[in-house]
C-alpha cells in the first residue's frame, strides 16, 4: 500500500514537472510571438509618425520619388531583359541552321552508305563551307576528302 503511494505520487511529481515543461514552452513561444509583432507595430508606427510629420505636400513628393525610383529600376530591367532575349533569338537562330546543316550532312553520309556518291556529290554541293561551324566544318572537310 505504502509502495503504491510512493509510485503514485513519483508519477504525480513526473506529471506535474511535465506540465509545468509544457506550459513555461508556451508560455515562451507566446512571449516571443508578441514580441514579433510588438517589433512589426512599432516600426508601422514609427513610418506613420514620419509621414504624419511631413506635410501632404512633402507625401506626396516622396511617393513619388519612389515611383519614380522604381519605374527606372523597372525600365532597366526591361532593356537587360530585352537584350538578352535578343541574344538567345540569336542563338536559337543559329542552332536551327547547324540542326538543318547536320541533317543535310546525315543525309549525304546515307548517300554514302548507300553508295550513291554522285547524290552525296551533288548534296555536299549545295553546302556552303564558309559559313559553317567549326565542328559541322570539320565533318564537312571529311565527308569532301571521302567524296573527291
Amino acid at each position: 500500500m505504502e509502495n503504491e503511494k510512493i509510485k503514485s505520487n513519483g508519477t504525480n511529481i513526473k506529471n506535474f514537472w511535465f506540465y509545468a515543461l509544457i506550459l513555461f514552452s508556451v508560455a515562451l513561444i507566446l512571449i516571443l510571438i508578441s514580441n514579433f509583432f510588438q517589433d512589426r507595430y512599432f516600426d508601422t508606427i514609427v513610418n506613420t509618425k514620419d509621414i504624419e510629420n511631413m506635410s501632404v505636400v512633402q507625401s506626396i513628393q516622396k511617393i513619388n520619388e519612389d515611383y519614380k525610383n522604381k519605374i527606372e529600376k523597372y525600365e532597366e530591367d526591361l532593356i537587360f531583359l530585352q537584350e538578352q532575349n535578343l541574344i538567345l533569338d540569336g542563338n536559337n537562330k543559329l542552332a536551327e541552321q547547324n540542326i538543318e546543316v547536320l541533317i543535310v550532312m546525315n543525309d549525304i553520309q546515307s548517300l554514302c552508305l548507300i553508295r550513291r556518291y554522285t547524290a552525296a556529290r551533288e548534296k555536299l554541293a549545295e553546302v556552303d563551307r564558309d559559313i559553317l561551324p567549326e565542328n559541322i566544318a570539320s565533318i564537312y572537310d571529311k565527308l569532301y576528302d571521302f567524296l573527291y
